[in-house]
């Protein structure tokens, strides 16, 4: 089963919390995906990653390829 954690900065209540937080994903192929998501769980299509190089728009990484 896919697992995503993520971890929020030391005293910072969750309604405050940022909007995106670093994201690292694993690959089953042994790759990593390096970037920020907004997401807190995997979805059904993948988990949205936002790349450094185009912050504006996410891309899914397929939830079959999670590690």
């Amino acid at each position: 089963m896919s697992e995503v954690t993520t971890v929020l900065p030391p005293g910072q209540p969750d309604d405050t919390r940022p909007r995106r937080l670093k994201a690292v994903v694993h690959r089953l192929d042994g790759g990593l995906e390096d970037g920020e998501s907004d997401a807190r769980t995997i979805a059904g299509e993948g988990f949205p990653l936002y790349s450094q190089h185009d912050p504006s728009r996410a891309r899914f990484v397929p939830t079959r390829d999670i590690k």
